[in-house]
């Protein structure tokens, strides 16, 4: 113990003789465990963190599956109920609408608009969560016609009822029709959605009846001892039984069964461990570049070693007083990493959209802090091993002897030229992968959505109440709004629809030709179903590319009549042209839709520019009365501008109705893309930081170089040699090691940036011209690295070199 005490105050003097070291060392640690501690928070949050949930992995998440497709979709509400009825190895199986609607909550101040979910009544049973006031849902309020309830957030009981519990059993206008607050759900609580209103399931609608239509993700807790592979069996034999029984309906149908956690993670762990390996390079980077300056300084301290050998000290005695001084300068690197950490977590967390975070709550906790001196240790072990074990041969014979010191040097200088060929390799597999993303969101941006999003401001409304309760006076209201925005002298187009592209992607039927109705919905194609005023293409600049748009004469007196994009009409009805034939719809009701085509036109990418363009068509609004409808108004100018008009051509018709989210048509598209260019932003800092460093590497080794051939290089100045000569031996000596890096940099790039295949848009793993432009944007830095210590070379001066030595 009294040796550790004198080992680390000799080491803190040390330190504090060398501040210019010291300061550059622990700020460069301080950024790689910085960024390191950060991401590692997000990752621990969310992917090692236990779910808040009793006994979290018994609870499992059940999804649809179509043969031959892969890919999972939420479940039909019949086949829930079969599958709860029908199996044994549940505690309780649960459903939850998989997407939530937005619902208008009058009454208040002012109307506005909530996020909302379905739930049956055992989903909180499932999750073993309790209302933190008040109850669930009870069995009757979960039948069809129950009793009309609502469960409130408790973020919204704070802001309407300023956490009175006094809200149980008022009623609340939702959508204009009452139900009474049963219950409110503790703070702490999120899964899946964020809502501030979960209704009970209620199966008494067209939507919940049809094994056709799928919203639902089911929840399940496993019984104790059942294992996951037992219920998966059991399903499938269900599944067998629902396909023989219902196969117009659920033909190739199936339900996968996965654990909670393994579906909560899929879509960000990949991304989290992406970003965690890339801080990790970082680190790996910063902890060289801290060797090779301690390998340096180490050089200036043969001397004080030789003494201390000649004194008496063992080799084993110096080699822990430099394992000593690494240790200091990783925990002071450790405790401004926290900080940094902690700060970069803040500023990630608040720059996240809601839907991307999901509900996990980032904060620095123990495992996280655990993390951080796990990494502390690591790094004074990786910075600290080399130069110990350099000064352990020191001896009093070695510093005496002028051989002996040019061996050491030399050693000193290959290892330190690994180094900074180890930190050229990383750095290059970081530009890679940066450069990569960087060309996705240039080829995102050179999308052609089908539609203009320049200018326009969107949002959704809903007419709620009984005044709307007549079709005729929803169709009147949408009406007259449009044609008062078209008036305002700040707006140039007006367009309205029940789901709008980016914003809500969802929505699909089953369509068909007329003439293929003898194959039916197995023949069909799965299409978008939209319904429009007139005037939503030219407002969102979609293409006519045949027949005509539709019109205000289109009404509900008039014969079905619908427009489809070009997909469609390549999909169902070849090369000709679709228009006057008639396409089947597979809708609510018994029997398909009869609609004609009256014209055709472009495809617009709904789900964003990521997503492949689908089939879709588009009905009269007066065809389709719903009382929720989504604008996208083109301002003239700025989208901002239209703002007030918008608030105040609705205030005029209806003061009651309350709009939802105002968001830029750009906006919607920037959340869509914000994991690309999140990744993207923080590989090319990343990258930027590893370029530094590695320059940084390089220079101090060419700079240590110059210094241990002062002598060498008076004799070659002495006999001749140029500074054109003396500066190229520093220049060739550097891009050769640059160069060896490269090469194994191109190498690991080649396999690393395959972990970047889901983030990447019409650009390949494999892309010659990045990895070109990777090494060159290298060389050009090294170069300028170089060209320091290598001009330095040229002015040292023969006769005071020669003299000195």
């Amino acid at each position: 113990m009294n040796e550790l005490i004198q080992n680390l105050r000799y080491g803190l003097r040390s330190l504090a003789k060398s501040p210019g070291f010291t300061i550059v060392a622990l700020a460069t640690l301080a950024i790689g465990i910085g960024a390191n501690t950060a991401i590692f928070g997000f990752l621990y949050a969310m992917l090692l963190r236990p779910l808040p949930f009793a006994e979290p992995d018994r609870l499992v998440i059940g999804r649809a599956t179509f043969l031959p497709q892969t890919r999972t979709n939420p479940v039909a509400a019949p086949d829930y109920r079969d599958y709860r009825d029908s199996s044994d190895v549940f505690e309780t199986l649960a459903a939850i609408r998989g997407f939530p609607i937005e619902s208008t909550v009058s009454g208040g101040m002012e109307a506005e608009r909530l996020a909302s979910t379905s739930v049956s009544r055992s989903l909180f049973a499932a999750l073993r969560v309790t209302p933190q006031l008040g109850r669930g849902f009870s069995a009757e309020e979960d039948l069809p016609g129950g009793a009309p309830a609502v469960i409130i957030s408790h973020g919204y009981w704070q802001r309407r009822f300023g956490g009175s519990p006094q809200a149980l059993g008022q009623l609340l206008a939702v959508d204009g029709n009452p139900r009474t607050i049963v219950g409110v759900m503790p703070a702490s609580f999120h899964f899946l959605l964020s809502v501030d209103l979960w209704f009970p399931m209620n199966a008494d609608s067209a939507s919940q009846m049809a094994r056709r239509f799928h919203n639902w993700i089911l929840l399940g807790r496993l019984k104790p001892g059942v294992s996951l592979l037992r219920a998966q069996s059991q399903i499938d034999s269900i599944s067998r039984h629902l396909e023989a029984r219902y196969p117009d309906s659920n033909r190739g149908k199936g339900l996968s069964l996965v654990p909670l956690h393994a579906m909560l993670v899929e879509r960000t762990e990949r991304t989290l461990l992406i970003l965690m390996a890339a801080v990790g390079t970082v680190l790996l980077i910063a902890c060289a570049n801290v060797a090779g300056l301690l390998l340096a300084r180490g050089a200036g301290r043969r001397t004080e070693f030789a003494l201390r050998a000649a004194l008496g000290a063992s080799a084993s005695r110096i080699l822990r007083q430099v394992l000593t001084e690494s240790l200091l300068l990783a925990g002071g690197g450790a405790v401004l990493g926290l900080g940094l950490g902690a700060l970069l977590q803040r500023v990630g967390a608040s720059a996240m959209p809601p839907q991307v975070l999901g509900g996990w709550t980032i904060r620095l906790d123990t495992a996280v802090v655990a993390f951080v001196m796990a990494v502390c240790v690591f790094t004074a072990l990786l910075c600290g091993v080399a130069p110990a074990f350099q000064a352990r041969r020191a001896s009093a014979s070695g510093e005496l002897h002028g051989g002996a010191r040019a061996s050491e040097a030399h050693g000193r200088l290959r290892l330190r030229a690994l180094l900074v060929a180890g930190q050229t390799a990383l750095s290059m597999m970081l530009l890679v992968s940066a450069g990569l993303l960087v060309r996705t969101l240039a080829n995102l941006q050179a999308v052609d959505l089908g539609f203009e999003p320049r200018n326009l401001i969107t949002t959704e409304l809903s007419l709620a109440g009984p005044r709307y309760a007549e079709p005729s006076r929803r169709a009147q209201f949408f009406m007259q709004l449009r044609d008062e925005l078209r008036a305002s002298p700040e707006i140039r187009d007006v367009g309205i629809i029940n789901l709008l592209p980016v914003r809500e992607p969802r929505n699909n039927v089953r369509v068909w030709a007329a003439e293929k109705q003898g194959e039916g919905p197995s023949g069909g194609t799965t299409a978008y179903q939209r319904w429009v005023l007139p005037g939503y293409f030219e407002a969102m600049r979609i293409p006519l590319v045949g027949g005509r748009t539709l019109q205000d004469s289109d009404s509900g007196l008039a014969g079905p009549v619908v427009v489809i994009n070009t997909s469609l009409a390549r999909a169902q009805f070849g090369p000709g042209s679709p228009v006057g034939r008639v396409l089947l719809a597979d809708m609510f009701r018994d029997r398909p839709v009869a609609l004609q085509v009256v014209g055709v036109v472009g495809d617009a990418r709904v789900g964003g520019p990521a997503s492949e363009t689908q089939p879709a068509f588009y009905q009269p609004y007066t065809q389709v009365p719903s009382r929720t409808m989504q604008l996208a108004v083109r301002a003239v100018g700025y989208p901002a501008s239209a703002i007030p008009q918008l608030r105040a051509a609705v205030k005029k018709l209806d003061a009651g109705i309350a709009l939802s989210e105002l968001a830029t048509m750009e906006q919607l598209l920037g959340r869509a893309g914000f994991n690309r260019r999140f990744v993207a932003g923080l590989l090319g800092g990343l990258a930027m930081v590893a370029v530094f460093l590695a320059a940084l590497g390089l220079y101090s080794m060419l700079a240590f170089d110059v210094a241990c051939r002062v002598h060498e290089i008076g004799v070659r100045m002495a006999l001749g040699a140029t500074a054109r000569q003396v500066a190229a031996l520093f220049l060739r000596r550097g891009f050769m090691v640059v160069a060896g890096g490269l090469a194994a940099g191109v190498a690991g790039g080649l396999a690393a940036t395959r972990l970047l295949m889901s983030l990447l848009f019409q650009v390949p793993a494999t892309d010659i011209r990045t990895f070109v432009g990777a090494g060159l944007l290298f060389l050009l830095v090294a170069a300028l690295a170089c060209l320091v210590p290598a001009s330095r070379a040229t002015r040292v001066d023969p006769a005071v070199s020669l003299r000195t030595n």
